[in-house]
């Protein structure tokens, strides 16, 4: 008797390391899978960032741009307002020159 209850202890103890060995087993693939899709979405994050972070500067460009065409646009209205005046002048100065031609 006392060789069967060391083999149902020797069985038990078999049963128990299985047991705990494929417990283990899954637990690290669960964490090996849960690894991987951790990494997943800090990459994916950083991809996310990086974009951001490019479409931030394309905004400041978009608004640098933006004002520079805003400034070329306040200088040819001034232009336009220089020449205007000019014409005027030179009009005023040719008007009787242009009479006397007729």
């Amino acid at each position: 008797m006392g060789g069967q209850t060391s083999r149902m202890v020797r069985e038990i103890v078999e049963d128990s390391m299985y047991i705990i060995r494929q417990t283990n087993r899954q637990k690290y693939e669960q964490s090996v899978a849960v690894h991987r899709e951790v990494r997943s979405k800090i990459e994916e994050l950083k991809r996310i960032n990086e974009k951001m972070i490019h479409s931030a500067k394309q905004d400041a460009q978009r608004a640098e741009l933006f004002e520079t065409f805003q400034s070329v646009d306040a200088q040819k209205k001034s232009l336009d307002n220089v020449v205007s005046v000019q014409m005027a002048v030179l009009l005023f100065a040719c008007a009787p020159y242009i009479h006397t031609y007729r």
